[in-house]
């Protein structure tokens, strides 16, 4: 049986593009810093015990407190500033934990503090500094895969896919049954337009560990591009069964619902995914859609209000512009159609894929568009040329020249200073 194809419109619907991924691939490759473990010999176990119970009940600021008490003991304790660090990245506090991180490599580098501190910078979208404290501690550790795999996470985020593949590459020869180093090269491969070369590196994730999650979402992202609509669906639903947090593939699973006509699953999934805390333009939009469908044109019309809340976008205006002809508000569609246009979107083609001719649309929703607004989404317009810097001072220059030059000579040389009298008649100083 033939895969099924995702057919996306262009107006109606999300694409799925590469910036969703990254959010996929995340793991133990921004993985929290760990705590180290105190020497056995420590003066300060029974501190360190009681910090590490509070850190597992989640009680952040009484193991930070603990932390605190050791380093006021021995203020040279290495490894209660990188619990400490540990902690506060645990609370959010990114900036207070790479404090603590680079006193503890002040007083004694390690590759794992190194490692920790790098992912902080990572949190931060530091990703030079990142990248610095990665190779600081492959320097310390020539085997620190963990290192290598993360230097290719930080390149995969910056664009630098090629060379976030050559350091996959070097994580993999050291270990090579390391399945989110398998998923990151084959996120990387997707991103350059390499399906199959994606696609082989998933399956070998999911040879290594069969219940991978992340794998599974982003083999689903591939086969959506590929247009194996179905197939895409499957892999996402084994991602939330083996993470039911995973909100963007509900998200993703829900627009191909959508583009499959299932409404209802549609809508199910985009409403558990905005429930769950997922503020997106584009899932209200696709939400949005799903509810004009239906007929239900007042939720369709405060999604797609929320989606421009949430970020201005031209799908939600085309969306919104065409709802409102539907309904005969006019001026109200002009502006949102405009607005569509002015971002790059090209109208005519866009209505032209979702509602066919002006006469269809007209016929269909016995309505009577005016003429402008016909002309608006039936007719390619030339804008001219944009009014840039570069072209006003290309008009100007060619006003210049223009003008004879006998003309500029017998223009005042006190222009500046008596231009009262030039204008307005005024007495000359």
């Amino acid at each position: 049986m033939p895969p099924v194809e995702c057919s996306m419109m262009t107006r109606q619907s999300t694409s799925f593009p590469p910036s969703w991924l990254p959010g996929w691939t995340m793991g133990p490759l921004e993985a929290c810093p760990e705590s180290d473990v105190p020497e056995p010999d420590s003066a300060h176990d029974a501190l360190f015990d009681a910090a590490a119970k509070a850190q597992g009940r989640m009680d952040y600021r009484e193991a930070i407190d603990l932390y605190m008490e050791i380093n006021r003991l021995d203020p040279d304790l290495a490894e209660a500033y990188v619990n400490r660090g540990a902690a506060r990245y645990l609370r959010g506090d990114l900036f207070a934990a790479l404090e603590d991180f680079s006193r503890a490599v002040a007083i004694e580098p390690r590759a794992k503090t190194y490692l920790s501190r790098g992912n902080v910078n990572l949190r931060r979208h530091s990703y030079d500094e990142a990248i610095r404290d990665y190779r600081k501690a492959i320097d310390l550790d020539s085997g620190n895969v963990d290192a290598f795999a993360s230097l290719g996470y930080t390149h995969y985020l910056r664009g630098d896919h090629s060379e976030a593949v050559g350091h996959y590459d070097e994580a993999l020869a050291i270990a090579p049954r390391y399945s989110l180093a398998l998923v990151g090269r084959g996120a990387s491969h997707a991103v350059k337009g390499d399906f199959q070369g994606a696609l082989g590196d998933f399956e070998k994730a999911l040879e290594m560990d069969p219940e991978c999650g992340v794998a599974h979402r982003a083999r689903g992202w591939v086969l959506v591009q590929k247009g194996e609509c179905g197939h895409a669906v499957q892999e996402l639903t084994r991602a939330l069964e083996l993470d039911p947090s995973d909100v963007h593939s509900l998200a993703v699973r829900g627009s191909l619902y959508l583009a499959e006509g299932d409404l209802d699953r549609a809508i199910r999934d985009f409403d558990e995914a905005l429930s769950r805390g997922l503020e997106d333009a584009r899932v209200y939009n696709d939400r949005g859609v799903a509810h004009e469908r239906r007929g239900d044109a007042a939720s369709a019309m405060q999604d797609y209000d929320r989606a421009l809340e949430v970020r201005p976008n031209e799908e939600a205006f085309v969306n919104r512009g065409v709802a409102r002809l539907r309904l005969s508000e006019w001026d109200e569609a002009r502006s949102d159609l405009t607005y569509a246009r002015n971002m790059g979107v090209d109208l005519v083609s866009a209505f032209r894929s979702s509602e066919g001719s002006v006469a269809d649309f007209e016929q269909s929703h016995s309505v009577s568009l005016p003429q402008d607004v016909s002309d608006l989404v039936s007719l390619e317009e030339d804008p001219g040329p944009s009014m840039t810097g570069a072209h006003l001072n290309e008009l100007f220059r060619k006003a210049f020249e223009s003008v004879p030059a006998e003309a500029y000579d017998a223009l005042p040389t006190d222009g500046s200073i008596n231009y009262k009298h030039y204008l307005y008649g005024w007495p000359k100083k």
